[in-house]
Parts: structure tokens; C-alpha cells; sequence
């Protein structure tokens, strides 16, 4: 406690919220706690997405991560959110160069508890989908993701909630990596095992709009799509949804059997699934959807869609450039990239969420 009898804490800008902080805890880690977001990317000082500038207080940066700012960056006073702590008794920081706005920033719905695994399924090859008991008054809206942490582990990954917010289970579609740490752990998990959750964050959600719909998913980017996708389809709407989704082969292709019957189903909609093996060398998934979406789409239907699109980072710049060069407009385009690292990090015009392998 202070002279004050307070609890020490940040007061973060420009919102005026006053965050409680525990000794030696993170600055980004007591942000998430308290219920609140920011953007962040890589959760160890390696991407530079949580930056924020210190305006009073005493507020040190983990040395190792230093080199990811600038020396310009450091003398203005800007720190990593998710490798500094608080060293005096309060301190304010400004993280409005994120581009964050206060809706998202209040995290709406967000909690840090406590949860139970019900199943642990392979629905693709390289795929995991880890189905957990959904938190009381906890309903993730279609694109959204959440923070997991293993039993016994401090260390969070982020990763995009691939059920519908009515469903009895919240699913994570988790792409399996042999030999990670934490797909490792994964491997261990049973029914009825505790893991801690937080969020849910991000806001890669689908808009109710009359607008036709394209989604392009890589791999396992199509997680966060399928909710949405199902969101749009059951909401009514006749106008055109198309989907494309890319793999390395047909194992790749989490949900298969499921959209194919969608789009037996509803007329409006159009299931591309494509992949990779076989086809010439050097040509990319990325350029297989791109090939996909020139076949259904003028420069005339793309200014009237709008587009969402989940992957790897690589994957998901060239559909964006492609898309906005063929007519798409940008206001109109949303991303989810993946990254290596873990953790995740919201951007803004378009949102661009970024999330663990």
C-alpha cells in the first residue's frame, strides 16, 4: 500500500483508467487482468506492438528487449508494456500510438479464470481443437480470441475461438508444432484438466451488413472464420458468402466435410477448398486463393464486398494487396495474422489480430 493506502497501480492514456499492478508483474499482464486491452503482439519484447509512452512515474523496461525500440523511441520515454514493471509507487502511461479506441481498451465481457478442458480432438492433421467449458457470463464473439495458460506454467498463448457464442464449448483451433513447448503440453491434456483463460479480446468480427462476404483462410486460419461464417449464414441474409480456404493437402483441411454440406445447403454460398501438393512449384497458397477469388469476383463484385482474411503474415499481405489492387475497398478489409511468437496484437483500419502457432 501507499502513503495513500492505494494499491499501486498505472493510469493509462488517454482513457484515465487506473490499473492496480502486484509486485514484479508486467505491465500488459496486470492491463489483462483488470479486465482491460491493448495491442500486443509477440508477449516477450521481440515485435514492438505494445508500445506506450511513460509520462510520470518510474517505469523499467526489461534490458534485453531494449533493442526493439529505437534509441529516439527510448529518449521520448516509450516502453514494451508486456517486458516492463513498475518501479515507483503509480506511474501514467500513453498508449494511444496504438491506434486503439476506448471500446476496445474496456474489454468488454473479459475475464481472467479458471476453466475445464471437455475434449481434445484432431480435426485436421496439423490441428488441434481444444474444447473448454465456457466461464460463467463469458460469450466470445465469432472471431475473437482468448489467452491459455497450461497447468503449472506461467507462459500464455493466444488463440482464436472457433465456436459460435451460443455454443456449449468455447473451441480452439490450435496448429500443432512437434516438439513446441506448449504443443507438448497440449499432447498431456485430458478431460476434466483445469487451464486458466483470459479474454475473450480482438475485435476480427464479422459485420451485419448486406455486403457479399469473402473469406480466405490459410491453414489453420480458418478457426476464427468458421464461426463467422456460420454467424452470417444463419442470420438470413442472401447475399453472396465465399470461402476459400488453402492447405498443404486435404489432411490440412480442418472442416471440410462441414462446409461442403453448408454449401449444399445454402445456395448463396461457395466453398474453394485448395491445395498446395501438386500443383507447380514455387506457387504459394496464397497464390492459389488469389487465383480463386479472380474466378468469382470482377473489380465490380470486390467494391461491393467486404473480405476477411486469416493466416500467416506472408499469406495474408499478399491477399491484401491483391485484394485492394483487383477493387476491394480497404475500409472494407479485416485481418488475422499469424505469428510464431505468442500473443496477440490488434491493430486498427483494418483490425489485424495476430495469434500463437
Amino acid at each position: 500500500m501507499t502513503e495513500l493506502g492505494r494499491l499501486r497501480g498505472i493510469t493509462v492514456h488517454p482513457f484515465g483508467a487506473r490499473i492496480p499492478v502486484e509486485p514484479g508483474e508486467r505491465l500488459l499482464d496486470a492491463i489483462l487482468r483488470a479486465g482491460r486491452y491493448v495491442p500486443f503482439g509477440c508477449n516477450h519484447g521481440g515485435c514492438g506492438t505494445c508500445v506506450a509512452t511513460v509520462v510520470s512515474g518510474d517505469v523499467e523496461q526489461d534490458p534485453a528487449t531494449l533493442t526493439t525500440l529505437d534509441a529516439r523511441s527510448r529518449e521520448e520515454g516509450r516502453v514494451l508494456l508486456c517486458s516492463s514493471q513498475l518501479r515507483s509507487s503509480d506511474a501514467e502511461v500513453d498508449v494511444g500510438d496504438t491506434g486503439i479506441v476506448e471500446s476496445e481498451f474496456a474489454g468488454a465481457g473479459s475475464v481472467d479464470t479458471t476453466t475445464t478442458v471437455t475434449d481434445v480432438l484432431r480435426p485436421a492433421a496439423g490441428l488441434f481443437l481444444l474444447r473448454l467449458r465456457p466461464p460463467e457470463s463469458w460469450a466470445p464473439r465469432p472471431g475473437q480470441f482468448v489467452q491459455l495458460a497450461l497447468p503449472g506454467g506461467d507462459a500464455w498463448r493466444s488463440y482464436s475461438v472457433a465456436s459460435r457464442a451460443e455454443s456449449s464449448t468455447v473451441d480452439l483451433v490450435i496448429r500443432r508444432v512437434e516438439g513446441g513447448v506448449f504443443n507438448t503440453a497440449l499432447d498431456g491434456l485430458r478431460p476434466g484438466d483445469d487451464v486458466r483463460v483470459r479474454g475473450p479480446f480482438g475485435a476480427f468480427t464479422v459485420r451485419t451488413s448486406h455486403r457479399a462476404k469473402l473469406f480466405v483462410g490459410g491453414g489453420a486460419g480458418i478457426g476464427p472464420l468458421r464461426p463467422m461464417i456460420l454467424q452470417t449464414l444463419e442470420r438470413g441474409d442472401d447475399a453472396p458468402v465465399h470461402l476459400v480456404h488453402t492447405g498443404r493437402d486435404e489432411s490440412d483441411l480442418a472442416f471440410r466435410e462441414e462446409f461442403i454440406a453448408l454449401a449444399e445447403k445454402f445456395d448463396h454460398f461457395t466453398y474453394d477448398p485448395l491445395v498446395t501438393v501438386g500443383v507447380t512449384p514455387g506457387v504459394r497458397g496464397a497464390d492459389l486463393a488469389a487465383d480463386a477469388v479472380d474466378q468469382h469476383h470482377s473489380a465490380r463484385t470486390l467494391r461491393r464486398s467486404e473480405a476477411y482474411l486469416c493466416g500467416p503474415d506472408a499469406f495474408v499481405d499478399r491477399l491484401a494487396d491483391h485484394l485492394i489492387t483487383n477493387g476491394l475497398r480497404d475500409r472494407y478489409l479485416a485481418a488475422d495474422r499469424f505469428t510464431a511468437s505468442s500473443g496477440s496484437t490488434l491493430g486498427v483500419a483494418p483490425p489485424q489480430d495476430r495469434k500463437s502457432s
